[in-house]
């Protein structure tokens, strides 16, 4: 369950900020020589898709661990296995309309179906399992997350620019602005995962002479 919350406190926020500076980080890492603006545009759509369903996917994958533990790889192949026939399906439906965002968003999609799903099924197969408060959880990460991404779109709309010198300016202090933004949402909302990852890095006291 902690590893859980902390994989998606983590990434869940690092999608939506992928989200939302989609342009200037495709234009910083690849808008150079023949690679023009319009291409930068494209694969932003792409990258747009697929952030959306990296905190899903990242879940997803953590979780089926705990079957693997259990030495139950049927399970997991069934859930794959179906996570892949919605992904394809959505890939043809979306395409038609959006383009390579539509197949993005179907990878997206199919994964937040899977994840949810997978951490049911789990949740069925080991008693005690916190489904309740884990499913509260990632909806406070979200919703922090959100509100993150909304205030990083914003400061970007003023400071830097789509390439270049500029579109590392606006990533950085975009993106600077969002953590203090998300970590501030998640003091507010009383989130017990930031204070388990504070934890994580803090140095173990030092045992006692004769202990």
């Amino acid at each position: 369950d902690l590893g859980l919350r902390l994989v998606a406190l983590l990434t869940i926020p690092a999608g939506f900020g992928l989200f939302a500076l989609r342009r200037p980080i495709i234009g910083l890492a690849l808008q150079h020589g023949e690679y023009t603006s319009a291409d930068a545009l494209v694969a932003s759509r792409a990258l747009a898709g697929f952030a959306l369903g990296l905190g899903a996917f990242s879940v997803y994958l953590f979780a089926l661990r705990a079957f693997y533990a259990h030495r139950d790889a049927r399970t997991p192949c069934l859930i794959n296995l179906v996570e892949n026939l919605l992904n394809i399906v959505l890939a043809f439906a979306l395409y038609r309309r959006f383009g390579v965002l539509g197949i993005a968003a179907a990878f997206a999609i199919a994964y937040v179906v899977a994840a949810l799903s997978t951490l049911t099924i789990l949740a069925r197969r080991i008693p005690g399992f916190p489904l309740r408060a884990l499913f509260i959880s990632l909806l406070r990460i979200t919703v922090a997350a959100a509100v993150m991404a909304v205030a990083a779109w914003a400061v970007a709309g003023a400071v830097g620019g789509n390439a270049g010198v500029a579109a590392a300016v606006r990533v950085g202090v975009s993106g600077l602005s969002g953590i203090a933004v998300y970590v501030g949402m998640l003091w507010v909302l009383r989130a017990p995962e930031l204070r388990a990852l504070r934890n994580r890095f803090r140095p173990a006291p030092a045992n006692r002479l004769g202990e």
